[in-house]
């Protein structure tokens, strides 16, 4: 018998937000596709066993009649009770329809499913089209095409619709809902469509100002750096951020210069520094160039 609350690790009192957590969580290790090799097969069985407990948990009705009846080891799925009674279906489903307030014999629409779909910061600044493979409940394998805009983010839900499984009594199909997941990038930090980067420079660009190439996460671009910039200074390039998923505008990238201190110095060099911070004023400045 399958205790679909055991296999998300949830209680029976969970709500649908709890449920959808524990999914999602599980059903991002248990992927076919991050099987070691070896196995694929146990993976394939556990991600079928997850989206099962999924579908019923999150299905008002099939829920009301797991609950009611229990982890009986039914297929819930269908929940085609009918050899229970010797005498047909239809006093069956009279009673379903008395209990549950729906008629089974009336059209339906399929099963949906969800898939999470992982890409890095430059898949998602670009938007890429991506084949897709699953397994859903009954052990068939799904392959879909899925387009994916450029500007997503992680909780970003692309629908497909009629992907799903085929409707009931002419219902219409399910859907498959693609869930983002956007990982960390090593260099950028995002805040929505705006992107941060840290950028180190000299004590000598930092007193005498340059113009430095700096990455994008569309390629490169030129910022100037003043003379006399402080350690700490928020530089703004404006549309160099992530496009908005709308495509109707870009976001922005900060940059925030850290100058850095050099760990071996000459002596010629030592001497100069020296004389540079004897005035009282221009160790005032050090003293803000290296953020003190």
């Amino acid at each position: 018998m399958v205790d679909y609350y055991s296999v998300l690790g949830v209680d029976r009192s969970a709500d649908a937000a709890q449920i959808k957590k524990a999914y999602k969580k599980l059903a991002m290790k248990h992927h076919p596709d991050r099987a070691p090799s070896g196995k694929e097969k146990e993976y394939e069985e556990k991600f079928k066993e997850i989206n099962e407990a999924f579908s019923v948990l999150t299905d008002t009705q099939k829920k009301a009649q797991y609950d009611r009846f229990g982890s009986t080891g039914q297929n819930f799925n269908g929940f085609d009770f009918s050899d229970m009674f010797q005498g047909g279906a239809a006093p069956f489903d009279d009673f379903i329809d008395q209990v549950f307030g729906f008629n089974r014999r009336g059209p339906r629409k399929g099963q949906s499913f969800s898939y999470e779909l992982e890409l890095t910061l430059e898949q998602s600044a670009t938007g890429l089209e991506k084949e897709i493979s699953f397994v859903v409940p009954g052990g068939e394998r799904k392959t879909l095409n899925v387009k994916v805009p450029p500007g997503v983010h992680t909780g970003t839900r692309l629908r497909l619709t009629g992907e799903g499984a085929t409707g009931l009594n002419g219902g219409p199909n399910g859907d498959v809902y693609v869930e983002i997941f956007v990982r960390k990038h090593k260099v950028f930090r995002r805040d929505h469509d705006d992107l941060y980067y840290t950028l180190p420079i000299t004590f000598a660009q930092a007193c005498l100002g340059s113009e430095i190439e700096v990455p994008c996460i569309n390629g490169k671009a030129t910022l100037k750096i003043p003379c006399g910039t402080d350690s700490g200074t928020l530089f703004r390039m404006k549309g160099k951020g992530m496009p908005h998923v709308s495509g109707r505008y870009a976001g922005d990238q900060y940059v925030k210069v850290k100058v850095t201190v050099p760990k071996r110095l000459s002596k010629k060099q030592k001497d100069a520094i020296k004389e540079f911070s004897d005035d009282s004023v221009t160790k005032s400045f050090i003293d803000k160039l290296f953020g003190r």
